[in-house]
């Protein structure tokens, strides 16, 4: 679709309700318009997240009517989705990305998103206990995570600036000593962050919160700026601004005059 049209820098592309049956086993570079490559080029800001089977892409920029909204059903996740997002921006580039955030962690695929998009600032990481049911899996995601921002050769992340780990689980589940040595090591390589921050709804038993002020204490020596505790302030959560809304929805979707279109 991507291919067949040319887009102007100021508009929303959003497709909702897609299933993919099977892989796309053939990918390969589209031959996009220039004005489609401005348009990619734009966006600044990317979120990808699993849920299930429902899988989200949504990537804008600073203008308010541009974006790129790709809402599916993957049936196989380890097959469709993360097959499609390893090689995402052969697809289409992705060039201008600085702000990342990711909901659902395999070690290849978080690999490939830090090669792809290497301008990237600020990464928000989220974990949801109940999104991994196998015994051990977010401990294992989580170890996966820091692996990555920890590599020196060539270095992960470079610009990596900001980092904040969001979570809806146990705080053991987080690996914690693992996470100090990971920000440790980027400091020894040459790439520290400067700021750092724990966000959680989780509810926690006093020992519980000691630990993980015990655990940002130490990551403050290896930290330029802060490190932070936060509770239920949602930073992982997509916040729908307006540009995803559509104008006269009822009238485009045929709604009774005493129905409203909602987002969802």
């Amino acid at each position: 679709l991507l291919e067949l049209l040319e887009l102007p820098e100021n508009v929303l592309v959003r497709l909702d309700s897609l299933e993919c049956q099977s892989p796309n086993t053939v990918i390969r570079s589209y031959a996009l318009s220039p004005q489609t490559l401005a348009w990619l080029s734009s966006f600044t800001y990317l979120e990808v997240m699993s849920h299930n089977h429902d899988t989200l892409l949504i990537a804008h920029g600073s203008r308010p009517h541009s974006g790129l909204w790709i809402q599916a059903m993957c049936h196989n996740l380890m097959v469709d989705w993360v097959q499609w997002l390893t090689q995402l921006t052969t697809m289409f580039p992705l060039p201008s990305v600085t702000s990342l955030k990711i909901s659902w962690h395999d070690e290849d695929l978080v690999r490939s998103l830090f090669r792809q998009f290497p301008l990237v600032t600020e990464l928000v990481a989220y974990f949801n206990h109940e999104w991994m049911p196998g015994e051990g899996d977010c401990e294992r995601v989580a170890s996966d995570l820091y692996a990555a921002l920890s590599e020196g050769n060539p270095p992960s992340c470079p610009r990596l600036e900001t980092l904040i780990l969001s979570y809806d689980a146990i705080p053991t589940a987080l690996c914690i000593p693992q996470l100090v040595d990971a920000i440790a090591l980027r400091k020894a390589l040459g790439y520290p962050l400067r700021r750092f921050t724990i966000d959680t709804g989780h509810q926690h038993c006093k020992s519980e919160e000691d630990e993980l002020q015990s655990t940002l204490r130490r990551v403050k020596a290896h930290v330029l700026e802060s490190s932070d505790l936060s509770f239920g302030t949602g930073a992982f959560e997509f916040k729908m601004d307006e540009r995803w809304t559509i104008p006269e929805a009822e009238r485009w979707w045929q709604l009774p005059n005493d129905e409203k279109a909602a987002n969802v």
